[in-house]
């Protein structure tokens, strides 16, 4: 079976500039792509965030250019990746609160250095991961 009748993967992966929809093949070769842009906002200095409503519009532009190129009967199953500590508050009803804290945002980098004062770098690092 060759990368033109078999099953797709889908990976759709939201990052901090674009989403991007691949699908791949069984012998590991992309098939299809599609591919939609992501705003960084920068409102203030130290402050990188995006509007959380532009990460389902960008997966469904690039997930339907995808569809566009290939039998959607083909699609087996979709792995998702997103932005690394990226922070977004939803209200009780699944809506945004407001935009998005990227992981590259650097607001909060005063309160990084007072807790590495406190306990130290090592333990901030062992209890945050970062």
């Amino acid at each position: 079976m060759g990368s033109s009748d078999g099953p797709l993967v889908v990976g759709l992966d939201s990052s901090t500039q674009s989403c991007k929809a691949i699908a791949w093949s069984r012998d590991g070769r992309a098939v299809a792509e599609g591919r939609a842009p992501l705003d960084l906002m920068k409102p203030r200095p130290d402050y990188v965030e995006q509007e959380v409503t532009d990460w389902w519009r960008a997966a469904t532009v690039a997930l339907r250019q995808l569809v566009g190129a290939v039998d959607a009967k083909r699609i087996a199953g979709i792995a998702i990746s997103n932005q690394r500590e990226t922070v977004a508050l939803i209200d009780g009803a699944g809506e945004p609160i407001g935009p998005a804290s990227l992981w590259l945002d650097e607001r909060a980098a005063g309160l990084v250095d007072r807790f590495a004062a406190e306990i130290g770098r090592e333990r901030l690092h062992a209890i945050t991961g970062k």
